[in-house]
C-alpha cells in the first residue's frame, strides 16, 4: 500500500508538472496567435499607404523577440523545444505581416523583404538570446515553478542545438547583408544587430526583472510606467532638441509604448500563472 501510495504520489506530481509547463507555453501561443493577426492588419495597412502602422509592426517584432529569447534562453525543458516553439512563432509573424501586405497588393510585395525580415529576427534573437545566456550561464537564471528541479544550465544536445542555430543564423544573414549583391547593406546588419542588443539592455532586462522581483504580477506590470517614462525621456528629448518633425516623435512615443504593452503583459501572465525567475542560489520549496 505504502509503494502503490508513493507510485501515485509520483504519477501526480508528473503529471502537475505537464500541465504546468503547458500552461507556460500556452501564455506565449495565445500571446504570439494576437501578434499574428496584428501582424497581418499592420502590413495589409502598410500596403494601403498608411505609414503609422509601421511602429506597430516594429513593437511587435521588437516584442516577440524579447519575448521569445527570454523563453528560449531562460525557459525550462529542453534547449531543441524551447528553441523550435519560439523561432517558428518569429517566422509565423514574418509571414502574417508579408500575408497581409500581400493579400492587400501583390505588387507591393517584394521577395526581398522576407529575405530582409527574416535576416532582422535572426539577428535580434540572436543578440538577445546572447544577452540572456550569458545570465543563465554566470548567474543561474531560470524560469521553473518553485516546486520543480530547475535543471543543467546547458546540455550537451543544447550546445549542439546552439551550434546548428548559429550556423543557420550566419546562413541567412549572409545571404542577405554580405553577399556580392548585398554587400553594401553589410552595416545595415550591424545597426539592427546594435539595435535589438541595446533594447534587450535598457528595456528588456529591466522589464524581465521589475517584473518578476515583485511579489504581484499586476504590480509589475504597472511598474512599467517608470520604464516607458525614463526610455521615453532618453529617446525623445535628444530627438526633440535635434528639431526632428512631430510625425517622427508621435511614430516613436507609438513605438515605445506598443513595446510596453507586447513585452510586459505576457511576461506578467506568466508570472500570474506561478513561474518565477531565481538566480541559481534559490533552493526550490517543496510542497508549495
Amino acid at each position: 500500500m505504502i509503494e502503490e501510495s508513493a507510485d501515485l504520489k509520483i504519477t501526480g506530481d508528473r503529471k502537475a508538472a505537464s500541465q504546468k509547463e503547458m500552461s507556460y507555453w500556452t501564455v506565449m501561443t495565445v500571446a504570439s496567435s494576437i501578434y499574428c493577426i496584428i501582424a497581418f492588419i499592420a502590413g495589409a495597412m502598410m500596403a494601403w499607404g498608411s505609414e503609422f502602422n509601421a511602429p506597430f509592426f516594429a513593437a511587435i517584432l521588437f516584442s516577440e523577440v524579447q519575448l521569445t529569447s527570454i523563453i528560449a534562453a531562460l525557459g525550462p525543458g529542453s534547449y531543441w523545444r524551447r528553441l523550435a516553439i519560439t523561432q517558428g512563432w518569429l517566422v509565423l509573424i514574418t509571414f502574417s505581416y508579408v500575408g497581409g501586405s500581400f493579400i492587400v497588393s501583390p505588387r507591393w510585395q517584394q521577395p526581398e523583404l522576407v529575405y530582409m525580415l527574416l535576416a532582422i529576427i535572426t539577428l535580434g534573437s540572436v543578440g538577445a538570446q546572447f544577452f540572456y545566456g550569458i545570465f543563465r550561464l554566470t548567474r543561474g537564471w531560470r524560469f521553473h515553478f518553485p516546486s520543480t528541479e530547475r535543471g543543467p544550465a546547458y546540455s550537451l544536445q543544447d550546445l549542439f542545438a546552439m551550434t546548428l542555430y548559429l550556423a543557420v543564423t550566419i546562413s541567412i544573414t549572409n545571404r542577405m547583408f554580405f553577399s556580392d549583391n548585398s554587400r553594401e547593406s553589410a552595416p545595415i546588419a550591424l545597426i539592427y544587430f546594435t539595435c535589438f542588443l541595446a533594447g534587450t539592455v535598457l528595456y528588456g532586462l529591466p522589464t524581465l526583472l521589475t517584473i518578476f522581483s515583485l511579489r504581484e504580477a499586476e504590480h509589475g506590470f504597472f511598474a512599467q510606467l517608470i520604464i516607458v517614462v525614463t526610455v521615453g525621456f532618453l529617446l525623445i528629448m535628444p530627438l526633440m532638441a535635434l528639431g526632428v518633425t512631430a510625425g517622427i516623435v508621435v511614430m516613436l512615443v507609438v513605438f515605445i509604448c506598443s513595446c510596453s504593452l507586447f513585452t510586459s503583459l505576457p511576461l506578467a501572465m506568466m508570472h500570474k500563472h506561478g513561474f518565477v525567475l531565481t538566480n541559481g542560489k534559490e533552493k526550490p520549496e517543496r510542497g508549495q
